[in-house]
């Protein structure tokens, strides 16, 4: 997914959760053709790796 995309999901996309394997987040959402990096519920984001992952794109 390149940057600029917008995910297009809709209820019925299916969705697959895999563990991430770097050091922003611990899993990643993937379906529909997009994906997106996650964090459980409360965690926070680590403030510097966040910066320089989307910087890096």
């Amino acid at each position: 997914m390149s940057r600029g995309s917008r995910l297009d999901w809709k209820p019925e996309t299916e969705l697959t959760v895999v563990e991430a394997e770097d050091e922003v987040a611990t899993h990643e959402l993937v379906g529909g053709g997009g994906k997106v990096r996650v964090r459980p519920f409360g965690d926070s984001w680590p403030a510097r790796d966040t910066k320089d992952a989307l910087k890096d794109g």
